[in-house]
């Protein structure tokens, strides 16, 4: 019962007494690297299609599960950690605990970082204003998604659509 418990809680591991040391470093071990595997997979590149991913692994499940409810809520500038923690079934705090551990990010900073990779693929399309691409991205203020998408990509939101324009010719 209490083994079940732990992972319905969201444990990877349960160690039952008497334990084999050598057994539960080969776990941690493991544990880690394929956390390391999935920080590689998923977010080197910010890149959040995610329709087409093997899920083998809970947190594989709880990252696609994350990343759908980020798809289907990012134009929604309402859409912060609570609605996204209610949105996978955890606490704030469990949330934060598994998106800090899995992704090295806060749950504030993956909203975040998922507007704006939206807003600079909006950007390279080079079909709407930039107020547009502001709020299709989530962004109540024009002036804030201006300020941190210039801090992100060190560009301003016009400067970098007309990057990528260029770049194209």
């Amino acid at each position: 019962m209490d083994e079940e418990e732990g992972f319905t809680g969201g444990a990877d591991e349960y160690v039952t007494k008497p334990y084999d040391i050598d057994l539960l470093k080969v776990k941690v071990a493991s544990i880690i690297e394929n956390r390391e595997k999935i920080k590689k997979k998923y977010f080197q590149k910010m890149n959040y299609i995610i329709s087409d991913l093997e899920v083998d692994s809970s947190d594989e499940k709880l990252v696609k599960r994350i990343f759908k409810s980020l798809d289907d809520n990012l134009s929604n500038p309402d859409f912060g950690v609570n609605e996204l923690s209610k949105d996978v079934g955890l606490s704030r705090m469990h949330l934060y605990r598994k998106v800090s551990g899995i992704i090295n990010q806060s749950p504030v900073e993956l909203i975040r970082n998922a507007r704006l990779q939206r807003a600079s693929n909006l950007l390279k399309q080079k079909k709407m204003y930039v107020s547009e691409v502001a709020y299709l991205s989530g962004f109540k203020e024009l002036s804030y998604f201006r300020k941190i998408f210039k801090d992100y990509y060190g560009y301003s939101p016009t400067e970098f659509a007309n990057k990528n324009l260029s770049a194209e010719n």
